[in-house]
């Protein structure tokens, strides 16, 4: 086994990198997909790439300097040797941060282990930090079919519940049950329906009996007063809030959601029940969160991939529509904890697995009202990203982080340059929509274009607001014109004059063939950089 050249302990992960380092970052992610395909560079690999400073990523102009190999460790390893073992530490640590990433990402799932082994290769001494997916906190399909149960959509795309053959579940505990019982609730199904199921299935179980009992609105008691107190009139209440007492402290929580929702007034409108309920169990969690901060995160990533099975379910069965607005929920409750630093990596590094097939951005895929969804979905992705990008500059401002989660950043403004190519497609099928799709279509673009200019100025801000004197300059700083300043002017301007173009045009609430026009200039100037 070949020597380590770096010594720990080290942090490898973007927030904990140097800030020097932070371009290098996504060279690594370069090398690990190169890997993932079979190729492997020479340990002189850097003099290969040209960083593209419009685009956030960096191009192979020199492909001689690839081999193809066997997917392993330590072949993956000897790429980080020779001239580039040489580099200033911080450099090497930049470099292998990314490349963990995709690791983990991409080469862990085919070769078990791949990532641990590769490290052990290079680094002597303890790793205090990396990026990893997330563990998986919520199976819902398997904890619904230990009760033999599984979701089934109707032909309008609205979930139910359908038997199937009970499977052995592992280790499925309480919080497993309670938190699928809120997934369910916030996906607007017949909850009682699952809680009358785990009572049959669970008769002993305090929590099954909880719910069953929040089902029924025992915690209601049509008897208050001194009279009531006098002739124990509200026994029931009372052994219930005894009951629920007795629970651990943050299963009490987790069961107060349920409790809270059945004691909404029934809404009619889904949408408005769904925020609703959101209300509630933010309310909840936030009184948690303030004794047991990563109990509440994890919580939340259960309720996360519950969402996320049920939008793939959807997805699965055909039911586009259904998939999307699901999909979007995710993306909602995932901003939720982008000011939550610890575990944020690992949250998004997670969230990237997850593919959609009607996820392909093409305008022919879908019908009027789902084009509008998914507008609204890509939006809400947009979203995600810049606010995990916003929640790293306050880590950094507060001294928590050396570095910024400028691989968000860039995900989000290449994101929002494909939905401008995307929305350029619908001009066609635009001209055949009914009247009522139209300013709805509007509104969105308006949203996807304002999303796309704040990208861009967070760039150009966090460029400036990171270069701290007396330190080195951040990375992407060396990979424009080495001034701050500049960079932070100059970033972009082509792009930014022609959306700024669009803005007005928006604004100023132009006719479809002055808007189209403004669009067209946007594309040609993202061709210009590309």
């Amino acid at each position: 086994m070949s020597q380590p050249i770096l010594d720990g302990p080290v942090h490898l992960s973007e927030l904990q990198i140097n800030r020097g380092a932070d371009a290098l970052y996504v060279t690594g992610e370069v090398l690990a997909r190169f890997n993932w395909g079979g190729s492997y560079f020479y340990p002189d690999f850097l003099g290969c790439l040209l960083f593209d400073s419009k685009r956030g990523r960096w191009k192979i102009y020199k492909a001689g300097n690839l081999h193809k190999a066997e997917l392993d460790p330590e072949v993956a390893s000897w790429q980080f040797r020779g001239k580039a073992s040489e580099m200033n530490q911080e450099i090497l640590r930049g470099l292998l941060s990314g490349y963990v990433r995709s690791s983990y990402q991409l080469l862990d799932p085919v070769y078990p282990g791949f990532t641990d082994a590769f490290l052990k290769h290079l680094v002597r001494g303890p790793v205090l930090s990396l990026t990893k997916p997330r563990d998986q906190r919520l199976d819902l399909e398997k904890v619904l079919a230990h009760f033999k149960l599984a979701v089934q959509l109707t032909n309008e795309g609205t979930p139910t519940f359908t038997e199937v053959s009970p499977v052995e579940t592992p280790l499925l505990r309480n919080q497993d049950l309670i938190i699928t019982t809120i997934v369910l609730a916030l996906a607007q199904m017949d909850v009682t329906y699952w809680i009358e199921q785990l009572e049959t299935m669970q008769p002993d179980n305090a929590a099954a009996q909880i719910l069953g009992a929040f089902s029924r609105k025992e915690q209601f008691s049509s008897w208050d007063g001194p009279l009531a107190s006098l002739f124990n009139l509200d026994k029931g209440r009372k052994q219930l809030e005894k009951k629920l007492q007795a629970q651990p402290y943050p299963e009490q929580y987790r069961l107060q959601v349920m409790q809270g929702y059945y004691g909404m007034d029934p809404i009619a409108d889904k949408e408005t029940e769904w925020q609703a309920l959101c209300a509630v169990m933010y309310t909840y969690l936030n009184e948690l969160s303030r004794y047991e901060p990563k109990i509440w995160w994890e919580y939340l990533e259960a309720v996360l991939d519950g969402l996320a099975c049920l939008a793939q379910l959807a997805d699965e069965q055909g039911k586009t529509a259904a998939s999307l607005l699901w999909a979007i929920k995710v993306e909602s409750v995932l901003q939720s904890l982008s000011y939550e630093q610890e575990g944020a990596e690992a949250r998004l590094a997670r969230h990237e697995l997850v593919r959609y097939s009607w996820d392909n951005l093409d305008a022919t895929s879908f019908q009027n009202i789902e084009v509008l969804n998914y507008l609204s979905y890509l939006h809400s992705c947009v979203l995600t990203r810049l606010k995990y990008f916003q929640g790293s500059r306050e880590y950094f401002k507060q001294g928590s982080a050396t570095n910024h989660l400028w691989t968000a950043l860039w995900s989000g403004i290449g994101l929002s340059r494909q939905v401008m190519q995307f929305c350029y497609s619908l001009r066609t099928e635009m001209a055949n929509w009914e009247e009522p799709y139209k300013e709805p279509y509007r509104i969105m673009f308006t949203n996807l274009v304002d999303r796309y200019v704040e990208c861009l100025r967070e760039f150009s801000g966090a460029l400036l607001a990171s270069s701290i004197p007396d330190e080195p300059l951040p990375g992407y700083s060396n990979c424009f014109t080495g001034d701050p300043e500049t960079d932070a002017k100059m970033f972009l301007s082509l792009e930014r004059e022609a959306l700024f173009a669009l803005k007005k045009v928006l604004e100023a609430n132009g006719h479809d063939k002055s808007l189209e026009e403004a669009l067209a200039n946007v594309l040609a100037a993202i061709e210009e950089i590309s």
